[in-house]
């Protein structure tokens, strides 16, 4: 009996610390980032013109133009991003593959938080 329930314990440790996940106030910060570009974006519908350019990956022209709302779609793939990569670093094991997770989550953050800035600066009259 004694042995069995020194196994069950040491089982509900592993499980404990599997669910730790590294950078947990910094995930939490990047979500609120992501939301509130979310709703700044939104809300500067009514500031930006009607196209704006987003997809700079064509050719110039109008190509690259898409309506004022899209400007949301940076941050909202960021907060996506950063929201599955937790649910990914709750469930796994390995300390390393979760701070990498982690950290491509706070790259799309910070790279989505600048695109939408810099579009801002460059087409509203801010």
């Amino acid at each position: 009996m004694q042995k069995k329930d020194w196994l069950n314990k040491l089982s509900y440790q592993k499980k404990i610390e599997r669910k730790k996940v590294p950078f947990s106030k910094q995930i939490i910060y990047c979500l609120l980032i992501n939301l509130v570009m979310i709703l700044l974006a939104t809300l500067s519908i009514f500031i930006l013109p009607p196209e704006i350019p987003l997809l700079y990956g064509l050719p110039e022209g109008s190509d690259q133009l898409v309506k004022s709302w899209a400007i949301t779609i940076p941050n909202l793939v960021a907060f996506i991003l950063m929201f599955i990569n937790t649910i990914f670093a709750i469930n796994t094991k390995d300390e390393y593959l979760k701070k990498i997770i982690i950290l491509a989550g706070f790259t799309a953050t910070f790279f989505a938080t600048i695109t939408v800035i810099k579009i801002f600066f460059l087409v509203g009259n801010i």
